[in-house]
């Protein structure tokens, strides 16, 4: 099996386009924990709940987006190529996009109840609340997603047995 002719430059560029956006998106997480992190060690405790999760969880999610965009990009070359193989990190890597934008609008989501609830006995809380405070990119990524969920669904027009 391989990738039709006419459907690898169109999958190629999901692909690379895909892993530009996660690759940046990771970088914006290293640069998020170098800038802040020092001041939040400077001017925390080590009981304090910021100090223990903030660094750990900008962390986390730079190497998350770090590893999914390396899979879109390790999967551009084979897609040129028209391997089974790309058609594969590209599915791997669409179904961890859309897995972690599922996740993030969750917790979005999570917190926009936790203020709801806070903001009906302490209506002063809502004059701090922004409403895209938890809007991220990875959402925008995970709907984008679907379309290689789609290309999979479909993958008879672009495989060729």
């Amino acid at each position: 099996m391989e990738i039709i002719q006419s459907k690898r430059s169109t999958l190629s560029l999901v692909a690379l386009t895909f892993g530009i956006v996660s690759i940046f998106v990771s970088i914006m997480e290293f640069i998020h924990v170098g800038l802040e992190e020092p001041l939040i060690f400077f001017f925390s405790t080590p009981g304090d709940a910021v100090f223990e999760t903030s660094w750990l969880d900008h962390l986390m999610k730079g190497f998350v987006n770090l590893l999914i965009g390396a899979m879109f990009i390790y999967g551009y070359p084979k897609i040129r190529e028209g391997t089974l193989e790309g058609f594969g990190f590209l599915i791997g890597a669409g179904i961890l996009s859309l897995g972690i934008g599922m996740l993030f609008f969750t917790v979005w989501v999570a917190n926009l109840i936790d203020v709801s609830l806070i903001g009906i006995a302490e209506p002063e809380v809502w004059e701090e609340f922004m409403f895209t405070e938890g809007i991220r990119l990875e959402w925008f990524m995970g709907i984008a997603s679907i379309y290689i969920l789609l290309v999979w669904k479909n993958r008879e027009r672009y495989l060729i047995v």
